[in-house]
């Protein structure tokens, strides 16, 4: 059995975090040979898609793996494919989607690529709420427009302090802190989404819920470092295990009945306390972190039920 991951050059992951590699060790222990391949290594020629892929070698946890060679192959070789490509979410991600989305139906996707076309992470809490798995009230109100409407949306709702995100931004950068009177002081590049700022997550940190076929996984918060409202890991966050709360339980857990409604299988929502700000899907991160606070291996039920699939 083969398993295709589509990811970054290897170079550049984090072995001591990074998610994919922690699939990868767990697939090796079940017999199944991993290759990988960077998305401008697929091509489609004819009616298939091919990759200059790279089978990978067996290798130590936090070391980044050796490889045994290049090898093409055509898509319809692999058992699965994991789509671990990092945002952005730009043409370049669109068109590795589309070429991926051919195979749907005849090789397991881990998440299917018209579903990573079809869900924003900053917009699933809201398709949530529209379908009533959700209730406003447990989402972080948001706003997504133009700058000046924005303004008039924070002091209408009396929100004073502000957090700005990039509409299409991951991994926790360049966001910003401001005030409305400074909103209106800010260029932006791009589309943003504001949002209230709530303070006490310098102190109590967000929460990261893995869900796997719709149930929770694992989850832990990330602290963000002292001063900062930023708690991502990548943006120098610390995972520490704290339980959830009844009212953290319960959103947590509409949350996973809609994915399994739409039918994604590994993602990872954040959480405010009990209101939830995004839902990633495109290459969830913890499993690592997971491991770290508990010493279990949460990538290993993963490729069992990729396995399941195949």
């Amino acid at each position: 059995m083969k398993f295709l991951f589509v990811g970054d050059p290897i170079p550049k992951l984090n072995p001591t975090g990074d998610s994919s590699l922690a699939m990868v060790r767990a697939a090796f222990a079940q017999k199944i040979e991993p290759y990988w391949v960077t998305p401008e290594n697929l091509w489609l020629r004819g009616s298939e898609v091919w990759g200059a892929t790279e089978k990978l070698e067996p290798f130590m946890k936090d070391r980044l793996p050796g490889t045994a060679g290049g090898e093409r192959h055509h898509l319809g070789d692999f058992s699965a494919i994991f789509i671990r490509k990092d945002p952005p979410f730009d043409t370049d991600y669109i068109r590795l989607c589309w070429l991926l989305s051919l195979y749907e139906g005849k090789v397991v996707q881990l998440n299917r690529a018209s579903h990573l076309l079809r869900h924003h992470e900053k917009m699933i809490p809201f398709e949530a709420v529209r379908q009533g798995y959700l209730r406003e009230s447990d989402l972080i109100p948001t706003f997504v427009g133009s700058q000046t409407r924005a303004e008039s949306w924070a002091k209408e709702n009396g929100f004073s302090d502000l957090v700005i995100k990039p509409f299409l931004g991951h991994g926790g950068e360049e966001i910003i802190q401001t005030n409305v009177s400074g909103l209106g002081k800010l260029v932006f590049k791009e589309a943003m989404m504001v949002q209230p700022l709530h303070p006490e997550v310098k102190e109590l940190g967000d929460r990261r819920v893995l869900y796997l076929n719709g149930e929770i996984l694992a989850d832990f918060v990330r602290m963000p470092k002292s001063g900062s409202i930023v708690s991502n890991l990548a943006q120098g966050g610390s995972a520490q295990q704290r339980p959830m709360n009844a009212a953290e339980l319960d959103a947590a857990k509409r949350v996973g009945a809609f994915l399994k409604r739409e039918s994604i299988f590994f993602a990872g929502s954040d959480m405010i306390g009990p209101l939830i700000s995004e839902v990633n899907v495109t290459s969830p991160t913890g499993l690592r972190s997971m491991e770290k606070l508990t010493g279990d291996d949460h990538a290993a039920p993963i490729i069992a039920a990729v396995m399941a699939l195949t």
